[in-house]
């Protein structure tokens, strides 16, 4: 954290170090170690500590301190990098019914759980976070196509939220903080951005492979076309040449000419090429920070010997509908459940894998 009686540089510098991941440590007042993450795409050592300062009076005890003021290249890198990442806004979804009715009706229809018992304990509310991030995609060639591309991604555990978009059309928003209720864990901004930048290039190859293929379709034809009337213009030439035989001045000329149409064809067959080439830019315009609160609802499992654990589910009252869990042992999401002999619970695979008896060494 920056100290109280910071400028803004300096607030700046510590607060987008931070959020990418980075690691700030503070010396003295106005004196930082920085370790960028090797996500940070500046130019400036990786894995390594920066002494920055912000106080040219501190470089009098840190001389080896790189200085950051308004001008200084390490500043203007992070500025940079701030700009490309687009706008960001804050809302909370407001309007929904917290009181589940028929709880464990709700999970019985959501969930199987395999030889056991449940019941529920207890209930209580929390904030959960969505990025709803919204991309720009660039299609460069001989012309220029953009479209946009959105990527929600539950900041709870990594998820994509495929339809909560269409969900959101039809709800109720502000931008006044809600304080009801506390925040559920979340990963941080930057990593539920790598998720969705993955997504993005996911989606992207059959976009590309498809506008790859009508741009090699077009240069064919093109080619094809120019290699005809270069091919004519060659031949033509070579007739010429053939009716001046006798005359070298005449000949020399028309050899110039036979040169000279097999340069243009190489340097206007190249452009073309140059022209065809696809290049794809992907940059992110805007972030939308979305809390949403949700039931947490505990639940007592109970096995058939009497194995006894406890475990978490979450409603989503947007959706109407319980979340899948996140198994503890193979971390994918399932509705079905399973609880071992030592009271494990999980997926019912990973359960029947703990039940299998060790055979003695």
């Amino acid at each position: 954290m920056a100290h109280p009686s910071v400028n803004p540089i300096e607030e700046f510098v510590v607060d987008f170090v931070t959020s990418f991941g980075g690691e700030v440590e503070s010396l003295e007042p106005a004196v930082y170690n920085l370790l960028l993450p090797d996500d940070l795409a500046i130019p400036a050592p990786k894995q390594e500590l920066i002494t920055v300062a912000f106080d040219p009076e501190a470089l009098t005890e840190r001389p080896q301190a790189e200085l950051l003021i308004s001008g200084s290249p390490l500043l203007d890198n992070l500025i940079d990098v701030a700009r490309q990442q687009g706008r960001v806004a804050r809302c909370f979804v407001t309007g929904l019914n917290l009181k589940v009715h028929g709880i464990l009706h709700h999970f019985k229809r959501s969930f199987i759980f395999h030889e056991a018992e449940v019941a529920v304990s207890g209930t209580r509310s929390l904030l959960f976070l969505y990025g709803l991030f919204m991309f720009r995609i660039s299609y460069v060639s001989d012309e220029k196509e953009e479209e946009l591309c959105e990527i929600i991604v539950n900041c709870f555990d990594g998820r994509l939220a495929r339809r909560l978009s269409s969900t959101l059309k039809t709800t109720a928003l502000t931008e006044e903080i809600w304080d009801h209720c506390l925040m559920a864990r979340a990963i941080s901004v930057f990593e539920a951005y790598k998720i969705a930048r993955a997504e993005v290039e996911k989606q992207l190859v059959g976009r590309i492979n498809e506008r790859r293929l009508d741009l090699e379709q077009r240069l064919t034809q093109q080619i094809t076309r120019l290699t005809a009337y270069y091919d004519t213009a060659r031949t033509e030439l070579e007739e010429t040449l053939t009716k001046y035989a006798d005359d070298q001045k005449q000949q020399q000329t028309i050899k110039e000419k036979i040169q000279a149409n097999e340069l243009e064809r190489q340097r206007i067959m190249q452009e073309l090429r140059d022209k065809h080439r696809l290049e794809v830019l992907v940059s992110l315009t805007n972030l939308l920070l979305l809390s949403q609160p949700k039931v947490v609802v505990s639940l007592e499992v109970i096995g058939k010997k009497k194995q006894q654990n406890r475990v978490s589910v979450i409603w989503d009252p947007l959706e109407e509908c319980f979340e899948p869990v996140q198994c503890p042992l193979c971390h994918k999401h399932t509705y079905e459940l399973a609880i071992s002999r030592m009271a494990q619970v999980g997926c019912p695979l990973c359960i029947e894998r703990k039940n299998i008896p060790r055979l003695p060494l």
